[in-house]
């Protein structure tokens, strides 16, 4: 299928219940496009709040086409916006969101780009904490998931995709069917896989989007969410398992595909989805571990030094499981706090930072925002120095030996 025209419309789908308090501000920047052959779509699902809702649509009177239904859910109002949409493409708004001014012409600009117009394509958002008024951004940097970020489902089973940044062709709704409307929180991303299934999703490495973190998502909404997103993870397991080759043809071997989306599911603690892996996994025998020499000659050789994660919390912990389910132990832990300081982490004893041998250590940064820490180790001298993307590749290309995996599972994820 073609792309009718050299500017193909792109029609913007804000779903809304209850939307008073953030609606305008999502409507506006969709307003704001520097691509100008747009259409937004206001769907009303249903508000009870006498009006408030419809009355801040209205305000954009022409600008914008509204439509009101009763409340059935958000895939239900998406899916009149797919039967009343003129556009070619499609484009998901939340009412809490806001588009950043360029975001449909940098993604219509890339798929002229790379040849392609029927792709499927998402990219980077910045994460907006209300409460602390903070914008974390948030742009894919492992080597690692950037070399496999266009492949099929990867990024969906990778936790990479935020909605609001997708952009797709509506033929693919002709080939995939709307939205499930028996879904109620995780509509969209089972829809992604379902047309990121056989296609090759185009990323741009680029902020496109503000995705709004505020105190009116309550704890038993997230609690929720979290629930369906582990059912849905576990469905697609099964999904994937069932289709010869489409896990080797994207991971390589069922056994990285295993490993990679049980641990997937224990850092985002699906627990459901991850028991539903490790029972698959369990089926395969070590055979397929590779890669610890290439591991090993990355860390190099310590003589008779250390091996440390300088960074105590997650990232390092993260870190030290990685290494050893894969045959490398580490020695411990150094960390900048000094409430950390000889205290125990996972058997390790963390230490100040002042007591790595400067000249056989060999420490491991797991800090995100690292640069201060770096710059802070070169000034003490010390040699051996590694940035976590430095491991990145490395650490996923090595296999897991199997004798390590149940250790792994049974213990450090308690």
């Amino acid at each position: 299928m073609r792309v009718q025209q050299d500017n193909p419309m792109v029609t913007i789908v804000i779903p809304v219940y209850n939307g008073e308090n953030y609606l305008e501000k999502a409507i506006q920047s969709a307003c704001n496009q520097t691509y100008s052959n747009i259409e937004i779509i206001v769907v009303n699902d249903g508000s009870d709040d006498n009006g408030a809702t419809r009355e801040i649509a209205m305000r954009f009177k022409d600008k914008i086409r509204y439509f009101e239904k009763e409340n059935g859910g958000v895939a239900s109002a998406v899916n009149v916006a797919l039967k009343e949409m003129k556009g070619e493409y499609f484009a998901w708004l939340s009412h809490d969101d806001e588009y950043y001014p360029e975001k449909i012409e940098t993604q219509i600009a890339a798929l002229r780009n790379c040849g392609d117009m029927m792709r499927p394509v998402f990219g980077g958002f910045d994460i907006y904490d209300m409460v602390n008024e903070k914008i974390t951004p948030c742009i894919e940097t492992s080597p690692y998931v950037l070399e496999n970020i266009e492949k099929g489902v990867f990024p969906i089973l990778s936790g990479v995709v935020n909605t609001v940044t997708v952009m797709v062709h509506r033929s693919h709704f002709e080939r995939c069917g709307g939205f499930n409307e028996q879904l109620i929180s995780t509509q969209d991303y089972d829809m992604w896989f379902r047309i990121f299934r056989n296609n090759k999703p185009l990323y741009i490495p680029k902020v496109l989007i503000k995705w709004r973190n505020h105190p009116e998502q309550g704890t038993n909404t997230i609690s929720s969410h979290h629930h369906n997103c582990d059912i849905l993870n576990k469905g697609f397991l099964c999904d994937m398992l069932k289709k010869p080759g489409e896990i080797e043809e994207i991971y390589g071997s069922r056994y990285r595909f295993l490993f990679e989306f049980a641990e997937f599911c224990l850092k985002y603690r699906f627990m459901e989805a991850h028991k539903s892996a490790l029972k698959e996994l369990k089926k395969y025998s070590g055979t397929e571990y590779t890669g610890n020499p290439q591991l090993r000659e990355c860390i190099g050789n310590t003589d008779g030094g250390k091996i440390i994660c300088f960074g105590s919390g997650a990232n390092g912990r993260y870190m030290e499981r990685a290494l050893m389910v894969r045959g490398i132990d580490i020695d411990g832990y150094a960390d900048n706090s000094m409430s950390k300081w000889n205290t125990e982490i996972n058997g390790h004893i963390c230490i100040d930072p002042a007591s790595i041998d400067r000249e056989k250590d060999v420490v491991i940064v797991t800090i995100l925002h690292n640069e201060a820490v770096l710059e802070q180790l070169k000034q003490m001298g010390i040699k051996h120095v590694l940035k976590e993307t430095d491991l990145d590749r490395p650490i996923h290309y090595a296999l897991p030996k199997k004798d390590r995996i149940k250790k792994f599972f049974d213990t450090v994820w308690k």
